[in-house]
């Protein structure tokens, strides 16, 4: 899953795009000590552990996406072969979208 509607977004491009709009929130990735035993010993200190905290975009965060590593010539032959695949399906289901699909999938990149 990519997004949800539970995030705030708008249709643009009429209807060819979704834009979603993420702010960036304080995640706490810290260990609780109750997790992992929770009584220092008594001989000595335990182990001190730094506070890990992150800043991420929600969206981000709460679908668990991760970066790829596209150069946009990369980009370009994945979204191609990915648009070829829409169309052929829209062309079957719906002619009037596929043509509008067609005329507006190549301004995307």
């Amino acid at each position: 899953e990519l997004c949800s509607d539970a995030f705030p977004y708008k249709l643009v491009d009429d209807g060819m795009l979704y834009e979603f709009d993420g702010k960036m929130i304080t995640v706490d990735n810290s260990v609780s000590d109750s997790v992992i035993g929770g009584n220092a010993s008594a001989e000595g200190g335990g182990e001190v552990l730094e506070d890990a905290q992150a800043q991420v975009i929600d969206i981000v965060e709460s679908h668990k996406l991760c970066e790829t590593a596209f150069d946009k010539k990369q980009f370009k032959t994945y979204f191609t072969k990915w648009a070829k695949t829409v169309l052929t399906k829209l062309q079957e289901d719906d002619p009037e979208a596929a043509k509008v699909f067609k005329a507006k999938a190549g301004g995307v990149y």
